[in-house]
């Protein structure tokens, strides 16, 4: 893990009996996902009986998607013109994008991203919010079908989470919050007088209650 990790989530591993190896020092892209790859490379060489899952690299993660979720959006709709995912490792828009595209021929899938992710961008920065955006552009991203992107800043995505809870009453996480975010920017842009969407929302806000959620943290650590 990193400090990036939101307090309750590390709580949470220790009381299951994990043992914990944080990876403090940056890497040269500003964040800890290179360093944290390769932290868990030189453990598995030191350690045999070991096993990751490897979610940026293995087709098990948009597979997972495509038969899952991407089924479960299928059967739930009879026709959607936009679906709003926010990316990360890249499965979840992957896996989706192939089985929605199968069902709804016209719908536009839009990939949803934080400022200083290289997902999207070649200009990396400091990120505080967890679960969302990535020092990397997986493979997963090349056999994707994404119609166009947005990329938030961290406040936009906080904003976001903040008019679900008041205005929905939905307690959400940054990705829920960065997807609502986005789909509102662009339906309202389109000014269609009817169209179906969907955006995904992964994270309930339990996690980010010490961060997304503190008004002192978000002063702390987010720029305005």
């Amino acid at each position: 893990i990193d400090p990036n990790i939101s307090p309750e989530k590390e709580k949470i591993l220790r009381l299951n009996g994990c043992e914990i190896l944080k990876v403090t020092e940056r890497d040269e892209t500003g964040g800890f996902l290179l360093n944290r790859l390769r932290a868990v490379k030189d453990y598995l060489a030191l350690n045999q009986n070991c096993y990751t899952t490897n979610q940026y690299e293995n087709p098990n993660n948009y597979l997972s998607y495509y038969y899952t979720l991407g089924e479960e959006i299928c059967n739930s709709f009879s026709s959607l013109d936009y679906a709003f995912v926010s990316v990360s490792t890249g499965g979840t828009i992957t896996g989706l994008s192939h089985r929605l595209k199968e069902r709804f021929k016209n719908i536009a899938v839009i990939g949803v991203d934080v400022e200083g992710s290289l997902i999207f961008s070649d200009k990396p920065a400091i990120r505080r919010i967890s679960g969302m955006g990535s020092s990397i552009r997986t493979k997963f991203f090349d056999q994707a079908y994404i119609d166009d992107h947005v990329v938030l800043s961290q406040r936009e995505i906080i904003g976001g989470c903040h008019e679900l809870l008041a205005e929905h009453n939905l307690f959400l996480g940054g990705s829920s919050g960065a997807a609502y975010a986005a789909a509102t920017r662009i339906l309202k842009k389109a000014r269609k007088k009817s169209c179906n969407a969907i955006f995904i929302s992964p994270d309930s806000g339990n996690s980010y209650i010490d961060t997304i959620y503190n008004d002192e943290w978000v002063a702390k650590n987010i720029p305005n």
